[in-house]
């Protein structure tokens, strides 16, 4: 990556859904927020199922891509498995990647489910939307791909924050 800007967008394409996370600011105690959107086609429609603003720690998002890491892994030995649900820090949204057939190739597909925090009821209940589809394991890594590049543009930018402080100190 030579350049980092912000917005930057990635995106997880499974059969019959996007899940679009384009991140719009960084600050400098570790969070990063932006905006998530969950989007559905179908052969007679496309739409989208929501979208909501959300903030998620440096952290959170190196627990995601190590999530679908380690559960494509598991799914080479056990195509039964189902993965915990991962929820980060902020509960805007949830993920549980769920049984499917990976050969040690790395090709294959499995379920997934992402569900968007939509909002709260009257009696504080919350309320999700989402999608539970198939996603090809070339996919996920494209996404997860992109994650990690934009979490080492991420940690280049803070270095530099942290050197200019210093600098100005």
């Amino acid at each position: 990556m030579s350049q980092f800007s912000l917005p930057y967008e990635i995106t997880l394409k499974g059969s019959g859904f996007e899940w679009m996370i384009k991140f719009e600011q960084i600050n400098p105690e570790g969070f990063t927020y932006g905006h998530m959107t969950l989007k559905m086609r179908t052969i007679h429609e496309e739409r989208s199922l929501g979208c909501v603003w959300f903030s998620s720690s440096y952290s959170d998002l190196v627990e995601l891509a190590d999530y679908f890491d380690h559960h494509v892994k598991r799914l080479i030995k056990d195509p039964w498995s189902d993965s915990d649900v991962f929820v980060q820090y902020g509960l805007e949204f949830q993920v549980q990647a769920l049984c499917g057939e990976v050969d040690p190739n790395m090709e294959g597909d499995f379920g997934l489910r992402v569900m968007l925090l939509a909002g709260q009821t009257p009696d504080e209940s919350r309320i999700h939307v989402g999608v539970e589809a198939s996603v090809d394991v070339t996919q996920c890594y494209a996404f997860v791909t992109q994650l990690r590049e934009f979490l080492k543009a991420w940690s280049s930018v803070e270095g530099n924050l942290q050197t200019t402080q210093a600098h100005e100190a």
